[in-house]
């Protein structure tokens, strides 16, 4: 909600605290699907946690539903479980609220995120792509993936840093516009809200080219 604000793409999503209020916002969204589920809870790599509960289904905390009648199972799966992430440790946190959103087709998809490089003293932008593999097993074992790059307080992003993005991610030229909005909008959110993180995973890029932020956390 805070990314569309800055001009940033997002998927259309609705909070939902019950079964059944799932299922109400699911048929507001689409009326065939699919959707994503999504448990709301303050940790990244959702999509490979799992539910100390046994009887909460295989899937993990992000669910891609594709018929009306999965939607209210998997929510009742979610709902009130306790959903563990590399991030929650082993005591994971309990699911409270699922955020039912649009299933969005995209092409391919990126990792992108702003924050502070506490080395150089300067706000970086870095971006990878992820065909192989998740953000945190390639920061570990192959950092040459991830591009990183400076960016000024006072100014946009120059055409030469979205070149160099472009052609790093292997984008097609016609995401170039698209990748200097989206650039633009993320670096200007970071500095008016005083975050110390913003991160886009994965950041879609659909088939005329636009890009969508798919998932954030801020």
């Amino acid at each position: 909600k805070i990314l569309s604000e800055y001009g940033i793409k997002i998927p259309k999503g609705i909070v939902a605290y019950t079964p059944n209020e799932a299922k109400v916002a699911a048929e507001k969204l689409s009326k065939t699907g699919p959707w994503m589920l999504k448990a709301q809870i303050q940790s990244g790599a959702r999509d490979k946690g799992y539910f100390i509960e046994k009887d909460r289904g295989e899937g993990g905390g992000i669910r891609l539903v594709k018929s009306k009648k999965k939607i209210l199972e998997n929510a009742e799966q979610m709902l009130g479980a306790t959903l563990v992430t590399m991030q929650t440790g082993p005591q994971g946190k309990k699911v409270n609220r699922i955020y039912v959103e649009n299933y969005i087709k995209v092409e391919s998809a990126f990792y992108l995120s702003i924050a502070i490089n506490r080395v150089t003293a300067e706000i970086t932008l870095m971006v990878a792509p992820l065909m192989y593999s998740d953000i945190i097993k390639v920061a570990l074992t192959h950092p040459e993936k991830i591009l990183k790059v400076a960016l000024s307080i006072e100014q946009k992003t120059c055409p030469k840093q979205v070149k160099e993005i472009i052609d790093f991610l292997k984008l097609p030229p016609r995401s170039a516009k698209h990748l200097e909005n989206l650039i633009n909008g993320i670096h200007k959110a970071f500095l008016q809200i005083d975050a110390s993180m913003i991160e886009i995973n994965p950041v879609g890029v659909l088939r005329n080219g636009e890009l969508v932020a798919l998932d954030s956390k801020l």
